[in-house]
């Protein structure tokens, strides 16, 4: 096995790779956001605040269904790193072809879920009557792209099992041009509304796809996809599941209790919704630059652990922190100081910038205790402890913000006192995630250790 045409995780220098490895993951998810900003500026501009809200309206729900997929995915990534890195071919490839598999019969019953479920779950948010409609639309045309977007994220995951970050990234810019191409054509000059960006965003994720999978096939080595290879093989599926259940769970939880919260933010009217939709473009922003240190170290952590280099491992992890926690100050800086002129892009409405603004400093000032709590989640995926991470997030996250907003926001029915709970739930859960590591860490030393001596 060669890594000569991905980055070396084994040997060598560490911070310098994980930087190699974290600007095309940031690059491919900050360009995914870009795109999808651009649905919304469009909207914003050329359709009005009530189709702003519309779409607005929708994010949440969108998110549970975008975390599922992508959560599970890292499954992929954990047991292939594994194989890999054990230099165990027939198994890495058996891994590689179930996972593809996998990924086309999920993402279709994703999509059918998605479907059946819209309407139903923007009534039970309280989504305002005047945009319902209009989200429900939206809704129902992006759920058609789901199997092709869970087929592009496995495949996504596949080339970061061995370090390569490259193809996702340019798969999903060409994608990107696209969507935003047809998002102009079909608003501004066919005259449509959300079912225009709906559309376009579908097509986008059919070339995301058919791109990521075209690489697959024209790879060279253990991660060469051939069709007639693909099949259901449970054992490989079953072991992907384990790594990749629990953290869509992780993620879910997540948007589930931002859900809870999207709830509250419906109860103080569509300015409010408004803001929150333009805000949210800066924090994913802001989150996707941040997100490639954690999947470096998954990535990282599951090679190394796989080759049996424990203590190279924990380095990995000590770097991805290190970096990660530099980059999430700059990048919060940055988008907290310029905030007046990025909301300007997006609303002319002084009651929503000024309601964005304060969204913005609540919780991307606080994005590096975020930080701590996604890279020791990622290095306990890669040593394949999926579930405590989930489970600690379920309770410092969705339980806490569920709490927060039934009594201190009940009690005090204020824009900026709900958006306080992002950064109290990141600090409690980052704690938990924090002592969960280091016990992890001194079991796998005190046993693990032993076992390969043996």
């Amino acid at each position: 096995m060669a890594f000569s045409k991905t980055i070396n995780a084994l040997e060598g220098s560490i911070w310098d790779k994980i930087i190699v490895f974290a600007i095309p993951m940031a690059l491919t998810s900050l360009f995914q956001q870009l795109f999808n900003s651009a649905d919304i500026a469009v909207i914003g501009r050329f359709s009005g605040s009530q189709a702003l809200a519309a779409v607005g309206s929708t994010a949440t729900i969108v998110n549970i269904f975008i975390n599922c997929l992508v959560g599970t995915s890292v499954g992929a990534t954990v047991v292939i790193s594994h194989l890999l890195g054990e230099k165990n071919e027939k198994a890495a490839q058996e891994a590689l072809h179930a996972s593809v598999c996998f990924s086309v019969i999920f993402g279709i019953v994703l999509g059918i879920l998605g479907l059946l479920i819209a309407q139903p779950v923007l009534r039970l948010m309280g989504t305002p009557a005047e945009v319902l409609d209009m989200a429900d639309l939206y809704l129902k045309i992006y759920y058609l792209g789901i199997p092709f977007l869970t087929v592009y994220n496995f495949g996504a995951a596949i080339f970061r099992a061995n370090g390569d970050t490259k193809k996702a990234l340019l798969s999903l810019t060409v994608s990107g041009f696209i969507n935003v191409a047809l998002n102009i054509f079909f608003v501004v000059f066919c005259g449509m509304s959300v079912d225009g960006v709906a559309i376009a965003t579908v097509i986008a994720n059919i070339i995301s796809a058919g791109l990521i999978i075209y690489y697959l096939t024209k790879e060279q080595g253990l991660l060469h996809l051939s069709f007639s290879k693909i099949y259901w093989h449970t054992g490989m599926i079953i072991q992907v599941l384990k790594i990749g259940i629990p953290t869509a769970i992780q993620g879910m939880v997540f948007s589930l209790s931002n859900m809870i919260i999207q709830v509250a933010i419906n109860s103080l009217g569509s300015a409010a919704i408004a803001a929150s939709t333009v805000a949210l473009n800066f924090e994913m922003w802001a989150y996707h630059v941040l997100t490639g240190f954690s999947q470096a170290c998954t990535a990282f952590v599951g090679l190394n652990y796989g080759a049996r280099k424990l203590k190279r491992c924990i380095r990995i992890t000590r770097w991805c922190m290190l970096e990660g926690i530099i980059a999430s100050i700059f990048v919060s800086l940055f988008f907290i100081l310029l905030r007046k002129p990025l909301v300007a892009l997006f609303t002319a409405d002084t009651v929503v910038a000024e309601l964005a603004y304060v969204r913005i400093c609540w919780i991307i000032s606080f994005e590096f205790i975020s930080m701590v709590m996604d890279v020791f989640s990622g290095a306990l995926r890669g040593w394949g402890f999926s579930l405590l991470p989930a489970v600690i997030t379920t309770a410092g996250i969705c339980v806490l913000r569920v709490i927060y907003v039934y009594t201190v926001f009940a009690g005090w029915p204020d824009f900026g006192v709900l958006m306080a709970v992002y950064p109290l739930s990141w600090l409690v859960t980052a704690i938990g995630i924090t002592i969960a590591y280091f016990s992890v860490k001194k079991k796998i030393i005190a046993t693990q250790m032993r076992v390969w001596a043996e």
